[in-house]
């Protein structure tokens, strides 16, 4: 019945995230625009349980969240659309190194500036990486 409830309430039931079911955590996630970042926070504490459209839904909040939720949410790259790929792009500076490999493994489908953004991390990247990069010298 989350739609019918008060933002007070559902911030509330946020609280009980670690309590309730999936089914309850993915009716809370229907709710993400609408919450503050706290709520999102606990939210992305349960990613490994949300389908691929929530996981999309929070990706939409990346640049609220924390690092912490950014790098679980690298975790889920292959699921997610190109979108979602250049949002977590534009965290670059505050990912780790696993996290930018994954990002290198998406390039062929992402814009200029975030090829640029991964050509300024080369020093740490393996050379299947940078043949990757490469690949988008034209």
């Amino acid at each position: 019945m989350v739609q019918y409830l008060s933002i007070h309430d559902v911030k509330r039931l946020c609280g009980m995230v670690q309590y309730i079911d999936i089914h309850d955590v993915k009716r809370l996630c229907g709710m993400v625009q609408y919450l503050n970042i706290h709520d999102v926070k606990r939210l992305c504490g349960m990613i490994q349980y949300l389908d691929i459209h929530d996981v999309k839904r929070l990706c939409g909040m990346v640049q609220y969240i924390d690092i912490h939720d950014v790098k679980r949410l690298c975790g889920m790259i292959q699921y997610l659309d190109i979108h979602d790929v250049k949002r977590l792009c534009g965290m670059i500076q505050y990912i780790d190194i696993h996290d930018v490999k994954r990002l290198c493994g998406m390039v062929q489908y992402i814009y200029i500036h975030d090829v640029k953004r991964l050509c300024g991390m080369v020093q740490y990247l393996s050379i299947h990486d940078v043949k990757r990069l490469c690949g988008m010298v034209q």
